[in-house]
């Protein structure tokens, strides 16, 4: 982590705006500026991690993309199948079963996590 930025630098850097003259004046600002973004980005990752280590392994998020690719795949044939065992109001019900289920299995993996 960067050393903390002190009353001095700041001091240092108007005096050096001062010596340099306007002509510098986005370069001298510009660095100070970097000096502090790169303070708070370092502050900030550190907190991160800090609050990730407290909260253990449950906070670490689970990419993997198996489920909703499956739920696509397997929704696709029970859609149609739903959609031509019955005609009408059937159909829609049992399609409305059919993809009621699929989020029902995707909303309890997710919420698992």
């Amino acid at each position: 982590m960067a050393l903390p930025i002190t009353a001095e630098d700041m001091a240092v850097t108007l005096a050096v705006r001062e010596d340099l003259g306007p002509q510098y004046d986005d370069a001298v600002i510009g660095e100070f500026l970097e000096r502090i973004g790169s303070q708070i980005d370092a502050r900030v990752d550190q907190q991160v991690q800090e609050r990730l280590a407290a909260a253990g392994p449950a906070a670490k998020r689970d990419d993997d993309p198996a489920l909703p690719i499956c739920s696509l795949v397997f929704g696709i044939p029970i859609t149609a199948i739903a959609m031509g065992t019955t005609d009408g109001l059937s159909s829609l019900v049992a399609l409305a079963i059919a993809w009621t289920g699929i989020g029902i299995v995707n909303i309890a993996h997710a919420r698992r996590r």
